[in-house]
């Protein structure tokens, strides 16, 4: 009863995170956001390697996240001063205890991706922008394997919506 108790609130919990994290805007809304947008909404655009994934509860135990450690290859827009950043997705599991939350990126150790991403305004933390509309995964080739196209290319028209004192090569 507890197991399903604590289920039930971290679900709520994470669902309600996700829903302040993206505006409270429809899925299909944020599927249809162009290119254009997203670069303009995001902090931070980077290129990166990811190092590992894990998830654990807040300080509370009332919602789990999960923590991805993301290794920096080349930030488009926006800086970090690390080498190394922290996306934190809603939802994960933690003691055979889980929450899903839909439409959140996911990552695994080791793949290579581009990411649009806005900053925790709480921690050093970000967010995907858009979830998993905002993460867009770098096959061994050097294309965007949901876009079917080749990473330059994709950077160029990135780069376009960029205002050109933001931008980074």
């Amino acid at each position: 009863m507890m197991r399903t108790k604590a289920f039930v609130l971290s679900a709520l919990s994470a669902i309600l995170s996700m829903c302040f994290s993206l505006g409270l805007r429809s899925q299909e809304e944020i599927s249809l956001e162009s290119l254009e947008q997203k670069t303009v909404k995001a902090d931070l655009i980077v290129i990166g390697r990811v190092i590992d994934v894990k998830s654990r509860w807040d300080a509370t135990k009332s919602k789990i996240s999960t923590y991805v450690s993301l290794s920096l290859e080349e930030a488009i827009k926006g800086c970090s001063s690390k080498k190394d950043i922290m996306i934190r997705i809603p939802g994960g599991v933690v003691d055979e205890i889980g929450t899903f939350v839909p439409e959140m990126a996911s990552f695994r150790k080791g793949e290579r991706a581009l990411v649009f991403l806005i900053r925790d305004l709480r921690s050093d933390n970000y967010f995907v922008l858009y979830g998993q509309y905002g993460k867009y995964e770098i096959d061994q080739d050097n294309v965007v394997t949901s876009e079917e196209v080749p990473l330059p290319e994709f950077l160029n028209e990135i780069r376009q919506f960029i205002p050109k004192q933001k931008q980074n090569r």
